[in-house]
């Protein structure tokens, strides 16, 4: 069997909508109803409900850039920043952020919809399954609040002891990756350039946004 790829980045658009109202404006533009991760293509469109991009019922549309425009005009946009935000908000883990080198995707919420623990194998499946089912990874996915001016990349310390990372950071908010044994909730920690921030909580997904 051949199969043959035809390159269509210069004719298609990737818009996604998110919110309360997204469902409804699925089901009045397309008629359709779609579970989540599932995908469907109708009048030369492609849809995709997908929470995972910022932790709030989504949906990933890509169509001819005629198209996509027609949809545009009837939805309101909001800034990267504020995208961001609801992002960090909602402990939603990004690609070349916490998920990178050094870091799983056992130790982030999303490890239940990223990783099949009984589908065929796959590379990595052996380590990633001995992790899972030896228990809890002793470093998560850990949110914030800022109380100094926080950047990306800086070292959580204890007694000059790394015990985590930040991986994002917008507005008051962080994220970063912390041994488990150092979670307490609304406790003060500093990073390696004297910086506060307070722990907000262990992060974790909520399922009725799916």
């Amino acid at each position: 069997m051949q199969v043959f790829f035809e390159d269509l980045t210069q004719n298609l658009e990737h818009i996604y909508i998110f919110g309360e109202n997204s469902s409804n404006f699925i089901k009045e533009k397309f008629n359709l109803e779609i579970n989540p991760f599932e995908f469907k293509y109708k009048d030369n469109v492609l849809i995709a409900k997908n929470f995972l991009r910022v932790g709030e019922e989504g949906y990933d549309i890509i169509a001819y850039s005629e198209d996509i425009k027609k949809l545009v005009n009837e939805l309101n946009f909001i800034s990267e920043e504020e995208f961001e935000y609801i992002r960090v908000k909602n402990c939603i883990p990004k690609i070349g952020k916490e998920l990178k080198d050094g870091y799983l995707p056992l130790e982030t919420p999303i490890y239940k919809y990223a990783i099949n623990f009984n589908k065929g194998c796959y590379v990595g499946q052996e380590a990633i399954a001995r992790v899972y089912f030896r228990g809890k990874t002793p470093r998560t996915l850990v949110k914030f609040e800022n109380i100094d001016n926080i950047q990306e990349g800086e070292k959580v310390v204890l007694n000059n002891k790394k015990i985590g990372e930040i991986t994002s950071v917008c507005k008051d908010l962080s994220l970063g990756y912390l041994l488990r044994t150092f979670i307490k909730e609304k406790q003060e920690i500093n990073t390696k350039q004297g910086k506060k921030l307070k722990i907000i909580g262990e992060c974790s997904i909520d399922e009725k946004n799916t």
